[in-house]
C-alpha cells in the first residue's frame, strides 16, 4: 500500500519560551555565558563534587549463543575487581570511581527485565559483599551499569513503546555484536525499574547507577493512545530522573536540563566539532560543571597518544575513564562485547597509574572549584583559571614557553597557585 507524508496541522504542540540574557565587559565571553547557564541551570558547587578521581569502568558477564541457549562469560568477578582496585590503590592511584557492567545474574544484554541478585559466576552474595565493603572502606564509589530505557525486544511485556507512525520503536541507539538494534520503552518508567526493586538493591547495598542512553534520547513516540511530542518526553524524563534523588547517578553524554540532578557525567567531550571555521576548542561544558559535577572523559583505551590526551584532559579539567576486565580481551569473541578490542587490566594497569599520575596530580588542586575562565595565551597554549585562585596552564608545543614569567616545559602543563 503506498503512503505520503502528511504535514501535522499543529507542527507546534508545545509552547516555547526564548530567554536573553544580555552580558557585558568580562562576562561578554564563553566563560561569561558558562556562568550565567550554570545560573539558569541552577547549579551550584559544594566542594565535594568534581573530585579527581580515575574511573575504572569494568565488565562482568556477557555471554555468547550457543546450541541450548546462553554460554556465559565471567570477564571481571567480584574478588578481581577488588584486586585491580587494590593494585590501583597500592600504585598510588588514590582517588577512584568505579562502574560494573553487567555485575548481576546473567549479566546486562538481554536482561533488563531481570530481578536484580548476585551472579554465581561472578561470585555469589558473598563475593558482591566483600567488594561493596573493600570499596566503601577505600572511600571509591560503585556504580552499578544499565538501561531502562532500551529493551532488546519487542515481545509482550517489555514496554517496547511505539513511533506515532504505531510501529514499534527500533533504535540504533545501543547495538552490540549480537543486537543490530534495540527497541525504546516509555520514558515513564524509567524510575519504578530500579524504584520497584528498592529493597533488593539496599540489600545488595547498591545505592548508585550509572544509566545510558537516557541523558541523550529525546523522541516522540505515542502511548495509551495519545501522541507524546519531544517537549513532553524531555518533561517526563526530567520527573523520572529526579524521582531517582536518593541515589547516587551518573548518566552518559547527558543533555543539559539533566546536569543538576547527577553526580557524574561520563564521556565528557574534549574537543570541537573540527568544522573548518573553528578556530579554538572552548570547553563549555567543564566551564558549566567543573566543581559541581565528576566529568569523566571517553575511553583512554581508544586513544592513540595518550600523553597528549592527557594534556587536554588536564586543560578541560576532566579525570580519565578506562573500560577494563580482568580476563584477556580475545574472551569477549563472539559476545555482545566483541567490539571491545583491548580491556586487559594487565596491559592497561600501566597507563592507568602514568595518566592518573599526569593528571590527577593537578586537578586534585581544583576539585571542588568552578572553573571561571578559560583561553589560549599563545599558539599551542592554553589557559585555565579556577574558582581557589589556581591557574593552569597546558603547553601543547614541542618546545618550553615563557607565560608572564611561567616557564612551562614542552609538552607538559604548570600549575601556578595564588
Amino acid at each position: 500500500m503506498d503512503s505520503f507524508q502528511l504535514i501535522n496541522t499543529d507542527p507546534y504542540p508545545s509552547d516555547f519560551t526564548v530567554e536573553y540574557r544580555f552580558l557585558s565587559h568580562d562576562d561578554a565571553s564563553y566563560a561569561g555565558m558558562a556562568k550565567s547557564y550554570r545560573d539558569y541551570l541552577g547549579i551550584t558547587a559544594d566542594g565535594a563534587s568534581g573530585e579527581a578521581a580515575t574511573l575504572i569502568q569494568a565488565i562482568g558477564l556477557d555471554y555468547k549463543s550457543g546450541l541450548f541457549g546462553k554460554n556465559y562469560v565471567a570477564m571481571t568477578t567480584y574478588a578481581e575487581l577488588t584486586e585491580i582496585i587494590g593494585e590501583l590503590k597500592a600504585a598510588g592511584v588514590s582517588d577512584l570511581e568505579a562502574v560494573y557492567l553487567g555485575w548481576n545474574a546473567g549479566g546486562f544484554y538481554d536482561n533488563a527485565d531481570a530481578r536484580p541478585a548476585a551472579s554465581l559466576l561472578l561470585g555469589g552474595n558473598a563475593g558482591l559483599a566483600k567488594l561493596q565493603s573493600t570499596l566503601e572502606a577505600a572511600g571509591i564509589a560503585l556504580y552499578v551499569y544499565g538501561d531502562p530505557l532500551v529493551a532488546f525486544s519487542a515481545a509482550l511485556g517489555q514496554g517496547v513503546t511505539k513511533k506515532i507512525t504505531l510501529a514499534n520503536f527500533a533504535s540504533t541507539a545501543m547495538t552490540t555484536s549480537l543486537f543490530g538494534n534495540v527497541w525504546f520503552r516509555s520514558p515513564a518508567g524509567i524510575a519504578e525499574t530500579i524504584t520497584d526493586d528498592a529493597a533488593r538493591y539496599a540489600r545488595l547495598g547498591i545505592g548508585r547507577f550509572a544509566l545510558d542512553t537516557i541523558g541523550e534520547a529525546v523522541f516522540s513516540y505515542r502511548e495509551d493512545g495519545q501522541n507524546h511530542y519531544r517537549e513532553e518526553m524531555l518533561q517526563t524524563t526530567y520527573a523520572e530522573v529526579a524521582a531517582l534523588s536518593d541515589y547516587g547517578l551518573g548518566l552518559y553524554r547527558p543533555e543539559s536540563y539533566l546536569w543538576n540532578l547527577i553526580d557524574s557525567y561520563y564521556f565528557a567531550p574534549i574537543e570541537s566539532n573540527k568544522y573548518a571555521y573553528v578556530t579554538d576548542s572552548v570547553p563549555f561544558v567543564s566551564l558549566v560543571l567543573h566543581g559541581a559535577v565528576n566529568l569523566y572523559s571517553p575511553y583512554v583505551n581508544y586513544v592513540s597518544d595518550d600523553d597528549l590526551f592527557a594534556l587536554r584532559l588536564i586543560e578541560y579539567g576532566i579525570m580519565p575513564s578506562y573500560l577494563v576486565t580482568y580476563q584477556p580481551t580475545h574472551e569477549l569473541r563472539y559476545t555482545n562485547s566483541a567490539y571491545v578490542y583491548t580491556s586487559h587490566y594487565a596491559l592497561w594497569k600501566a597507563s592507568i597509574i602514568k595518566t592518573d599520575t599526569a593528571v590527577g596530580g593537578i586537578l586534585s588542586e581544583v576539585k571542588g572549584s568552578l572553573m571561571t575562565y578559560h583561553r589560549y595565551v599563545a599558539a599551542g597554549v592554553a589557559e585555565t583559571t579556577y574558582e581557589n585562585g589556581i591557574v593552569v596552564y597546558v603547553n601543547y608545543n614541542e618546545t618550553a614557553v615563557n607565560v608572564g614569567g611561567i616557564l612551562v616545559p614542552a609538552a607538559s602543563a604548570a600549575l601556578v597557585r595564588p
